[in-house]
């Protein structure tokens, strides 16, 4: 990923929060000279300076086989939303403008290995659900279910674990227009009414204080 300097975000609390927060990923691989996608709900795990995407698949799919030489990249897609050239003073005044689309974007660079004990799996199973049922009312456990059924599912998955050696990011919330521009964009966000421009819009009002990208 490109990351262009007025966009890039590299402080890795902020790219973890976010695959936290957004939980599914794209984890691309190389597999018999030939790339492997799988997507996927995700966990993360740091231990001291060790950062692991801990994740899982079934069996049948071949995306575990893959060997820790080959290079693999989790990609996160955040909120993102077409920006309207027609929001613009700009566009009345000289028309020197263009549309464009703001998003986040997060990729975790490392090698994956699998993992098939059955001790792994059911502490990542409860901490993946964990983590999602915990926002809701009457959270699930893995705990509900019987445990000879969970038993009987265990064999059908196999385990994935990415080793973290890059974290990069791409926060593009119109940084680089004025504020009367970034005003103007976030209005028409808002009155676009669907979740994903709302979020942009959140973003974009609060990105000096909590998403000021690195220059």
């Amino acid at each position: 990923m490109y990351p262009p300097p007025q966009f890039k975000e590299n402080r890795s609390a902020i790219l973890l929060n976010m695959i936290r927060t957004l939980r599914f990923g794209a984890l691309v691989s190389t597999y018999n000279k030939e790339q492997i996608i799988s997507h996927l709900p995700v966990d993360v795990e740091e231990n001291g300076n060790t950062i692991w995407l801990n994740t899982h698949v079934s069996r049948a799919n071949p995306h575990w086989q893959v060997t820790r030489e080959s290079p693999t990249v989790a990609i996160f897609e955040g909120p993102h939303a077409y920006i309207r050239p027609s929001w613009l003073t700009a566009k009345k005044l000289h028309g020197k403008v263009v549309p464009t689309w703001n998003y986040i974007a997060v990729h975790a660079h490392g090698t994956i290995e699998a993992v098939n004990e059955q001790t792994w799996l059911l502490e990542h199973l409860a901490a993946l659900s964990g983590a999602v049922e915990a926002e809701r009312p009457q959270p699930w456990a893995l705990t509900d279910a019987p445990a000879d059924f969970i038993d009987k599912l265990l064999p059908q998955i196999v385990g994935i674990r990415l080793r973290v050696s890059k974290l990069t990011g791409v926060w593009k919330m119109s940084q680089h227009h004025s504020e009367q521009n970034r005003s103007e964009i976030i209005s028409g966000l808002h009155a676009e009414n669907n979740p994903c421009s709302q979020k942009v819009a959140s973003v974009m009002s609060n990105i000096k204080t909590s998403f000021t990208n690195n220059k």
